[in-house]
């Protein structure tokens, strides 16, 4: 070789490693990579950076904590599991049976009537549209749960009112086999099941009992939930939040959650109390997406039946 041809050479090699590199980063900065990597179970880890895909199209890294109570806390609450069962149980029961009339009606559409939403997916050039490797329902749901874990909820979270609605609705989304994860938001965020794992640890579920969070903060909790949601096969993703007052960070989390239901995440608020600001719950949720309820054991029942009325709406369509 000589000099110039030596030069060539080093140039043709730097510009393919330059564009396997570039290419590399956009495959791990698409919002299904990005969500992919969330659903994954939380193992022993006591915190880890957690990174989300922004309205704007940043990605955002974000230490999100994942506690786990002792052998003492858990044993106090577990007495409770019985009763969870048993009233998810009736919801799922319930809610089973709505899903099955849907997916009849859904099955003698007439033939060539398509899911536009996934149309629309794939000529976007989608991989996960395209390479699907199961056929999931169009009444497949995804769900995200986070709840507020702020000072003012310290009693909800120490008297177990808040582990209780979360055992429910954790149970009643295993029996109609629905992934999910808990996610809890305050001044930081937390983390208490991911989507790959099948059921909820107990450590985990109770550590619900005992940590305060301090602020309302819900935006950055929010981002993570839409673009885990997003990183799944099911045709729908539900994300529920739950607050006692208003968000401390209201205009992010609005531009978050207006900007998921443009991509399809149905957004879900409820508001525990009393004096619920409507102008803002409608901003931040979307009109018609929010419900107030007065005591914790209000909230499984809230989200069974918008989770009725989806599957419904979805044999409107």
């Amino acid at each position: 070789f000589t000099k110039a041809q030596l030069a060539d050479v080093l140039a043709a090699a730097e510009r393919e490693a330059v564009s396997a590199l570039d290419s590399g980063i956009r495959v791990e900065s698409r919002v299904e990579v990005l969500g992919a990597a969330l659903h994954q179970p939380l193992g022993n880890r006591s915190s880890a950076k957690q990174r989300y895909k922004t309205v704007d199209g940043r990605i955002e890294g974000v230490q999100v904590g994942m506690p786990r109570a002792g052998a003492t806390t858990v044993n106090k609450w577990k007495g409770r599991r019985p009763e969870h069962k048993k009233v998810a149980g009736k919801m799922a029961t319930v809610l089973q049976a709505i899903r099955a009339d849907v997916e009849r009606r859904l099955r003698n559409l007439p033939e060539g009537q398509l899911d536009r939403r996934r149309i629309l997916r794939a000529a976007a050039g989608q991989q996960n549209v395209r390479t699907q490797s199961k056929t999931l329902p169009q009444t497949s749901f995804r769900a995200s749960v986070a709840v507020d874990l702020s000072g003012s909820m310290g009693y909800h979270i120490q008297s177990g009112a808040l582990y209780d609605s979360m055992m429910v609705l954790g149970d009643t989304f295993e029996l109609l086999d629905i992934p999910y994860e808990s996610r809890g938001f305050g001044s930081t965020d937390a983390q208490f099941k991911a989507m790959d794992e099948p059921s909820f640890d107990p450590g985990r579920a109770a550590a619900l009992t005992e940590v305060n969070l301090g602020g309302t903060s819900l935006s950055r909790t929010a981002g993570l939930a839409v673009t885990a949601l997003r990183g799944g096969e099911e045709a729908n993703r539900l994300f529920v939040g739950l607050s006692d007052g208003q968000v401390e960070d209201q205009a992010q989390t609005a531009a978050v959650l207006k900007d998921a239901r443009k991509r399809g995440v149905v957004t879900f608020g409820i508001f525990l109390g009393h004096g619920a600001n409507k102008e803002l719950m409608d901003e931040l949720w979307g009109a018609g997406n929010w419900t107030a309820i007065n005591s914790l054991d209000e909230m499984p029942k809230a989200v069974g039946q918008r989770l009725a009325a989806l599957f419904n709406r979805l044999a409107q369509r």
